[in-house]
C-alpha cells in the first residue's frame, strides 16, 4: 500500500507505464485507472501520443469576469440561516465522516464558513447535494487544531 509515494502519487508509476506502452503503439489510447489518499479519490486519465485539441482560456475575458463579479465579503461569524454553496465532508481512517466544512452565502451578499459535525447532516451530504440547501449556523468557542481559542460557525439542516 505504499508504494508510489504519499497522498495521490501512486498512479505515477501507472502513468509512467502507460507512457511506455503508448511510445511502442504510436497513435494509440490508454487509460489508466487508481486511488489515491486514505482510499478516498479515484482518479481516471486518458492518454495518446498525439496532443488533443488545446483551447486554452482567454485569460483576459475571464480575468474581467472574475474581477467584475468583485470579491465576495467574509463574516467570521453568523447565526441565522444560510444557504450552502459549496462544501466537503472529511473522512479520517474510520469509513464514517468524521466533519465538515461548508461554504454559505448569507441573504445580504455576505459569505461564511461553517464546520459540519452533526452524523445526519454529515452521512446525509454524501448522498444527497447539500449545495443549495439552507443551514442552520451557531457561533459555538472551540479549540482550532493548534489548540487557541476560537469561535467557529456550526452547521445543522434547519
Amino acid at each position: 500500500p505504499y508504494h508510489g509515494g504519499p497522498a495521490s502519487g501512486y498512479m505515477t508509476h501507472s502513468i509512467a507505464t502507460m507512457a511506455d506502452v503508448l511510445r511502442s503503439d504510436p497513435g494509440s489510447f490508454g487509460i489508466v485507472s487508481g486511488v489515491g489518499m486514505m482510499m478516498t479519490k479515484h482518479v481516471y486519465g486518458v492518454y495518446s501520443t498525439e496532443p488533443g485539441p488545446v483551447a486554452p482560456p482567454e485569460q483576459a475575458r475571464v480575468q474581467a469576469s472574475v474581477d467584475a463579479r468583485g470579491a465576495v465579503p467574509l463574516v467570521a461569524t453568523y447565526e441565522g440561516e444560510a444557504e450552502c454553496v459549496a462544501y466537503t465532508i472529511i473522512h479520517g481512517h474510520d469509513p464514517a465522516p468524521e466533519w465538515g466544512l461548508a461554504v454559505c452565502d448569507l441573504g445580504d451578499g455576505t459569505r461564511t464558513y461553517a464546520k459540519l459535525f452533526d452524523a445526519d447532516l454529515l452521512v446525509g451530504a454524501e448522498k444527497e447535494e447539500l449545495v443549495g440547501r439552507r443551514l442552520r449556523l451557531t457561533p459555538t468557542p472551540m479549540k482550532n487544531d493548534a489548540g487557541m481559542d476560537v469561535t467557529a460557525n456550526i452547521a445543522v439542516l434547519p
